[in-house]
């Protein structure tokens, strides 16, 4: 045949059309692709609106930096000096939400939580901001992240210093996709270099992590950080005894298989993998606080490094919680993109786990990996353990 490649495509194109226009599942499939060009044009509108406002706040603030510089100084009011230290936060310690800010006159007071050898770092990264003339430290020091259930990130670790601006991964994603395209018309060693480096900057212009998490080398790094805060209508005891029982998880989280208790605050850990690979790791709970507080963390050399905290606050008759879990896929960044194109990512199986723990402790009952879970079976087993 003289166009294999003429054919290859026709086989490929008869083989698609047959795929989607199936009459039995073909209307279900369109109904998925269509569902997902609807949202990643979602996303791309999205995009664009972070970037334009994302210039537009730069472009102020540096005009603003102009005007302090050469203009006279003053002290700002205490409100815009909190938050101005705040947004430094995020560049100096690993764990900002665990420090407390207060200002008063450009005097600047920090509370809360710190890890002891990023101190130095924090102070400085404080002094610098325009309008803080003096600081208060009043800060608890630890030398290690689980030493406290607010500091769930280990030193050295800062995701907030590892993403870039929306304006900087627009600049970068195009400037990677024009070179990669561009060496797709060249040819010879050069031409596959630049593609090489534009496809690269691309990857990291899309997933917002370091080029070493991408690459799946350097160290294993907490790649993913999950927040979420739902409201339920179930006393706070029982939403307590239920999460409190870890191995009740795999009722309401589909991603979970099990999770069985392997010792004191000990446990063993198996997820749901795509094409049946079950990944596993061991964790132990290193704070427990009744109705108010429960933090695990995995142990170290796991498959899988994953942290988390679940806070537990009353609400009138019902009780709201925070939950918040960090944890490295075991493909790393990329794999955890790859899972997002597909709607398979962690941040929508967050949301599914919690309105099934919703309709678990208020209606009695949910459906959790094509099985119904029923409250009371729940009950009755966690009567039974020691």
């Amino acid at each position: 045949m003289k166009k294999p490649g003429l054919f290859l495509g026709a086989l490929g194109l008869g083989a698609a059309l047959a795929y989607y226009m199936d009459p039995r599942r073909g209307a279900y499939r369109r109904s998925l692709v269509r569902n997902r060009l609807d949202h990643w044009t979602h996303v791309g509108r999205d995009t664009v609106r972070k970037t334009q406002r994302d210039v537009r706040n730069r472009l102020r603030g540096t005009l603003h930096q102009v005007r302090a510089a050469v203009g006279p100084h003053e002290i700002p009011a205490d409100p815009v000096l909190v938050e101005r230290v705040r947004a430094r936060l995020g560049h100096a310690v690993s764990n900002p939400s665990a420090v407390d800010v207060g200002a008063r006159d450009g005097r600047v007071t920090l509370d809360g939580e710190v890890l002891t050898h990023e101190v130095d770092d924090l102070l400085t990264a404080i002094r610098r901001v325009p309008g803080v003339r003096q600081i208060e430290d009043r800060l608890e020091r630890h030398d290690m992240a689980g030493a406290s259930p607010r500091l769930l990130h280990p030193g050295g670790r800062r995701p907030a210093s590892a993403a870039w601006t929306p304006a900087r991964r627009f600049a970068t994603g195009a400037g990677g996709g024009a070179l990669a395209a561009w060496a797709l018309l060249g040819r010879g060693a050069g031409a596959k270099l630049l593609g090489a480096a534009g496809a690269t900057l691309l990857a990291r212009s899309m997933s917002n992590r370091p080029l070493r998490d991408i690459v799946g080398r350097g160290e294993p790094r907490r790649a993913v950080d999950l927040q979420k805060t739902i409201r339920i209508e179930a006393p706070i005891g029982d939403v307590w005894r239920l999460w409190s029982h870890l191995e009740n998880l795999p009722s309401f989280m589909e991603h979970l298989a099990e999770v069985r208790r392997t010792g004191e605050d000990r446990y063993r850990w198996v997820a749901r993998g795509p094409g049946g690979v079950e990944p596993s790791w061991d964790a132990r709970v290193t704070h427990r606080e009744e109705n108010r507080l429960l933090a695990w963390e995995s142990e170290p050399g796991s498959e899988v490094g994953t942290a988390g905290t679940v806070r537990f606050d009353p609400d009138g008759d019902g009780t709201r919680i925070h939950v918040r879990m960090t944890y490295n896929p075991p493909a790393g960044v990329a794999g955890h993109a790859l899972a997002r194109l597909f709607g398979a990512d962690a941040r929508t199986a967050m949301d599914a786990d919690l309105a099934r723990l919703k309709s678990l402790l208020e209606d009695g009952h949910t459906t959790t990996a094509g099985r119904e879970i029923r409250l009371e079976d729940l009950w009755a087993r966690v009567e039974r353990e020691p």
